[in-house]
Formats: C-alpha cells, structure tokens, sequence
C-alpha cells in the first residue's frame, strides 16, 4: 500500500511538472513558432527566435517575455524585440485557427530606413485558412524613424485587408510641432497610395536635420498641410502648404536667390535695396506653396510680406517633382 501510495504520489508531480513546464516555459512555443509562420506568413522566414519566459493565465491568456527574432520577409531583414507579448485567445485559436487577438508592449522593429522604439500595440488578426484575410489593432506611445523623419510619441489606428490597408487618426510629435495624417493603400483594381497630413508648430531649427540648405535660412515655426495621391507609382495629386503665420526671418543669400527667379523688375529692385547690407530680412507672414501641374512638373509659388518694411515677394517658378522631394526630405 505505501508503495501505491508512493508511487501515486510521484506520477501526480511528474504529470504536474509536466504541466508547469508546458504552460510556464516556453519550449513547445520555441519549437511550434516556425511552424506557425511557415504556415500563415508565406513569404516570412524566422532565423533566429528567443524567448526569455513564458506564463498562462485562466482562462486562455499566454503571456510571453522577453521576446526577440530576427525575421527574412520579402527579401528584407527585421529586428524584432518584444518586452511583453500576451496572446488573449491562445485556447480558441488553437481550436479554431480563425481569429488571433494580441496585445504587446516595449515593441522594437529595426529595419532598413524603418525604426520603432518601445510602442505598445494591440491587433486582431483573422484567417480564412491559411491567409491572412483581415488584421485591425492600434499603435500607441512609439518613437518612429521614417528615414529621415524621427517622431516621437506616435499613435495610429490601422487595418487592412487582400485589398489594401489604411493607417487613421495619426498623431505624433516632431520637430518641435505635432503632425497629424492619414495614409491609405488600395491594391486594386490599381495600386493607390493616399497621405494626407496637417502639421502644425515645426520649427525651422529642428528641420535643419531634413534640409540645412534651407532651414538654416529661415528662421520660424511652419504650419501647413500635404496631401500626395500616386497610382501605380505616378504622382496624381501633390499639394503642399507651408505658412509661417507668426513671422520670422530669412537668411540674405535664401531671399537673394528667390529674387533671382522674379519677372517683376521694378519690385526685385526695391527688396535688392532693402536688403543691401543687412544679413537677414524680416518678415510678417510668409506662405510656400506646391502644387503639380503634371505627373513631372509641380508650380512653387513663395510668398514673403512685411507691412513695416512695404515689401512683398509673390512668385511661382516651375520645378522637376523629383527635385521636390528630394529637397523635402522625401525619401523612401
């Protein structure tokens, strides 16, 4: 009798230890997540993938931490980092395979002109299958760099489907400003891409980093708005806004060489007067426009006016979009 006791006893601990060790380490998870990816991501591949602890909560919540991997997707190299990664249906997924409901905190994403700095995200994520059909979540409290851009305390909504995706309600702070937007991709019946952004305070120092050809040259804070449609790669629509309503100033040789595109003669001649032997120039409001004319050319029109001084700079010269973009910052 003891030793059936005994014996009892020991197979209880050995089924519990088991037990421990399914739900509190994250061994079966090491080895089944390949799987799953192989599975659901087709063009993913996993190359590395630690786990530093894992715990289950009642009454399907699997907690996993510590969380890094190095992921190959679409011939492009990304470094993950999770602090905390909670699956909140781990049981009804298992048994279903339609929906995956997940929420992950101290997100880091690394990779080339693309970099996320301890966000906080939560998603649903449904499956026809082994597709992906349809995935919807919110970014929250990320530092985000869009080479070149760095935002700081980025939130958004996205969702996306076979057809396409949209990333709403954005909102973060940058350059000394805050930038709000949307952007939104549809795939068919052709690939358009629109972005639609309202920035407000962004001051001319910070910019520098963009631009310091010519942000050096202004010295201010810009409010405005862009918006950029392009279908299948071809810019449809740019139109962009920058005003600087409270005033500021501008460097000698920036206004010299805007002179040099005016047509009124009479009007160049009296700023080149106002201007001579000073190192900056004054102004009370001042307005820069962009807007395509074609897929290639785009009309920018400057407008600089100071009421105390009685100047006034209006005009609109022609320029390459590409050379647009590119002098904005407008990379990748």
């Amino acid at each position: 009798m003891r030793t059936l006791f005994v014996c009892t006893i020991l197979l209880i601990a050995l089924f519990a230890g088991a037990f421990f060790y399914v739900l509190y380490t994250p061994a079966l998870v090491l080895k089944n997540v390949p799987a799953f990816a192989e599975r659901y991501l087709k063009d993913a591949t996993i190359t590395s993938l630690n786990i530093g602890g894992q715990s289950f909560e009642y009454p399907e919540v699997l907690k996993l931490f510590k969380v890094s991997a190095d992921v190959e997707w679409k011939n492009e190299n990304y470094q993950i980092s999770i602090q905390e990664l909670a699956i909140l249906n781990f049981q009804t997924f298992l048994r279903t395979k339609k929906q995956f409901i997940i929420g992950a905190s101290g997100l880091t994403v690394q990779k080339k002109n693309f970099g996320l700095q301890n966000g906080a995200v939560d998603a649903t994520i449904n499956f026809e299958g082994d597709v992906v059909s349809s995935y919807a979540g919110m970014l929250k409290d990320g530092a985000l760099n869009l080479n070149p851009y760095q935002l700081s305390g980025a939130q958004a909504k996205f969702e996306g489907n076979k057809e396409g995706f949209k990333i709403s309600d954005i909102s973060t702070q940058a350059y000394g400003g805050s930038v709000k937007g949307n952007i939104k991709m549809e795939l068919k019946p052709h690939r358009t891409e629109t972005v639609s952004v309202e920035f407000s305070g962004l001051k001319s120092q910070e910019l520098e980093t963009l631009n310091k050809a010519i942000f050096s040259q202004l010295n201010g804070q810009f409010t405005g708005t862009l918006r950029l449609t392009r279908v299948d790669e071809q810019i449809q629509v740019l139109a962009i806004l920058a005003e600087m309503r409270k005033g500021g100033t501008i460097e000698k040789g920036l206004c010299k060489k805007i002179l040099s595109y005016m047509t009124d003669e009479e009007n160049r001649y009296a700023v080149e007067t106002l201007i001579e032997g000073k190192d900056k120039l004054n102004f009370d409001n001042a307005e820069f426009r962009i807007l395509n004319v074609s897929q290639n050319l785009a009309g920018v029109t400057v407008t600089l006016m100071n009421k105390k001084d009685n100047f006034r700079i209006h005009e609109t010269i022609n320029i390459d979009i590409v050379r647009i973009l590119q002098k904005i910052a407008w990379k990748n």
